[in-house]
């Protein structure tokens, strides 16, 4: 897993894909590639966006839907990471304070 920061947090991690057999063929002769990488993005204004790609030959990649599979592990780690580092600002739940202006009239 690789985690960088910046404006837009990014993650990547590598998922065991049971159907990357139905994108390559060749991968239910070679299951140790059946491996999706999965690129998570993180903003504050928008909902992880997610990337998913195979490795479908030497060199050649290819684009597939992001599955709840794919998500998951990615969704688990902000839910786990946001309990140390809120990712978005939490709502004040304390007393709420009126100033009085005083004085002589």
């Amino acid at each position: 897993m690789l985690l960088s920061g910046g404006a837009i947090t990014t993650v990547i991690y590598k998922v065991f894909d049971v159907d990357a057999d139905k994108v390559d063929k060749q991968i239910r002769n070679e299951p140790w590639r059946a491996f999706a990488t999965v690129t998570m993005r993180l903003t504050l204004e928008r909902d992880p966006e997610f990337e998913v790609t195979l490795k479908v030959g030497e060199g050649h990649f290819a684009q597939v839907e992001p599955l709840p599979r794919h998500m998951n592990p990615g969704l688990a780690l902000i839910a786990h990471l946001s309990t140390y580092f809120p990712l978005l600002p939490k709502p004040h739940n304390g007393p709420i304070y009126v100033l009085e202006l005083g004085g002589a009239a």
